[in-house]
């Protein structure tokens, strides 16, 4: 495709790189690294764009470095970092935000209100579960997963 040298010095993802160092305020010295073991790294991997790499090539390509490059471990462990730098930076991947996928008070309460207590025998004593329906409801907003968690912690 195109030479390693020539990624470093053309890629717009590399420039973002350097970019973002820099405004880390990260030493010069600290950027060429990061650099040269992003622009490797994603040579190794074919060319693959950053949010596609997964965990095991990341494993793969420090373990390559170990037994094919004969590489010492502070030299593993700065490409290690320049790679997490990657990952932290530029990872495109959707990550949760706080606004998504959550339920109102009301939401919360039918939910609540739905689950039948021979299922849940926490909640086997009514008056825990109304205590639970006027918990939820004094909740503004509430993750679903937390609702699930909230109904076990109440029972304690």
């Amino acid at each position: 495709m195109f030479s390693l040298s020539e990624f470093r010095r053309k890629s717009p993802f590399i420039a973002k790189c350097r970019e973002r160092i820099r405004s880390l305020r990260m030493s010069p010295r600290t950027e060429d690294a990061y650099v040269n073991y992003i622009a490797d790294f994603l040579k190794w991997s074919g060319w693959t764009k950053p949010e596609n790499l997964t965990t095991q090539q990341v494993t793969d390509y420090l373990s390559s470095l170990a037994t094919e490059r004969n590489v010492a471990a502070s030299t593993q462990n700065v490409a290690e970092h320049a790679l997490k730098f990657m990952f932290k930076h530029f990872n495109k991947r959707r990550k949760y935000r706080e606004s998504d996928n959550l339920l109102t008070k009301d939401e919360i309460g039918k939910v609540i209100a739905k689950i039948p207590t021979k299922y849940l025998p926490f909640l086997s004593d009514k008056r825990t579960l109304v205590q639970l329906k006027k918990k939820a409801k004094s909740e503004r907003i509430m993750h679903p997963n937390s609702a699930i968690y909230a109904l076990h912690r109440a029972s304690e």
